[in-house]
C-alpha cells in the first residue's frame, strides 16, 4: 500500500484502511491482528505509517457493511413517514447538514409533512410508472430512502446543501406565473411577511428529487408539474445546473 491518498484507524483492537475521499472503511480492509502477533504487528503498522508518512488515529471508524446493517435495522423499526421524520436516523442527517450549511432553519416538525411526503411518492409513482400504477406503501418509500441514502450518500448530501442555497437564493413569487395579460393587480398579489425556514419533510423530498435529476432527468419536468411547481420547465433546467455543479 505505498498510495498516499488513504489514512488509518484504530478503535480498541479493531483497525482499519480509509480511502482517500470515503467516508467509510470498506470490510475487506477493516481487520484484527491475532493476540499472538499483536504486539509485533502493530509495531510493523506504526513503522509502516512511519514510512508513508501516515498518521495512526485512534478513533471510531464504521465499515459499509455496519451502516447497511444500522440502517436496516433503522428500516425497520420505521414503518410510516410520522416514525421517518422524528426518528433519530432523520435526526442525524439533519444534524450532519447542518455542520455542512450551518445556518439552515427548520421549522417545528408538524404532522402535516407526512401527507406531504406521500404525495410526493404519488407523483414520483405516477411519472416513472404511469396513473394506473399501484401507490407504494410508507414502509416501502422509507425503504427506498434509505437505500438510496446508503447508496450515494455524499453526493446527496452535497446536492441538499446546493439546493437549499438555491431554494434561499430563489426570488420566488409566492402567487406563482400567469399568462400575459392574466397577472394579478397590485393589491391582488401575496405579500411574504415572514420566511420561518424550512419543513423537515424537505430532506426526503431533495433525496426524491436527487434521484429525478441523477437517474431519470427527462421525467423530471414532468414530476415539477404534477407537484405543481410554477415554471416547472425553467425550474427543472435550474435544478439541473444544481446538480451539474455538485456531479462527481
Amino acid at each position: 500500500m505505498k498510495s498516499t491518498r488513504l489514512g488509518v484507524y484504530m478503535n480498541y483492537k479493531r483497525i482499519g484502511i480509509k480511502l482517500y475521499g470515503r467516508r467509510l472503511v470498506p470490510v475487506d480492509l477493516c481487520f484484527y491482528f491475532d493476540s499472538s502477533q499483536e504486539h509485533a504487528g502493530l509495531e510493523e503498522l506504526y513503522e509502516w505509517a512511519a514510512r508513508n508518512q501516515k498518521e495512526v488515529k485512534n478513533k471510531f471508524f464504521q465499515t459499509l457493511t455496519q451502516t447497511c446493517a444500522s440502517n436496516y435495522r433503522e428500516g425497520i423499526l420505521m414503518k410510516t413517514f410520522e416514525q421517518l421524520l422524528t426518528s433519530d436516523w432523520y435526526q442525524a442527517v439533519i444534524t450532519e447538514l447542518l455542520q455542512l450549511k450551518p445556518r439552515i432553519q427548520f421549522v417545528e416538525h408538524g404532522s402535516y409533512e407526512a401527507s406531504i411526503l406521500m404525495d410526493d411518492f404519488k407523483e414520483r409513482k405516477y411519472v416513472l410508472e404511469g396513473l394506473d400504477a399501484s401507490l407504494p406503501t410508507e414502509e416501502e418509500c422509507i425503504r427506498w430512502l434509505l437505500e438510496q441514502y446508503n447508496n450515494d450518500k455524499d453526493n446527496i448530501m452535497s446536492f441538499m446543501v446546493a439546493r437549499i442555497t438555491f431554494s434561499e437564493e430563489l426570488d420566488d413569487d409566492p402567487d406563482g406565473e400567469f399568462p400575459e395579460g392574466e397577472e394579478l393587480d397590485e393589491g391582488d398579489r401575496s405579500e411574504v411577511v415572514e420566511v420561518l425556514g424550512f419543513a423537515r419533510s424537505v430532506i426526503a423530498s431533495t433525496i426524491i428529487e436527487y434521484d429525478f435529476v441523477k437517474n431519470h432527468p427527462k421525467q423530471l419536468t414532468a414530476y415539477y408539474k404534477r407537484t405543481r411547481i410554477p415554471g416547472a420547465a425553467k425550474f427543472s433546467s435550474q435544478i439541473k445546473k444544481v446538480y451539474a455543479s455538485i456531479a462527481k
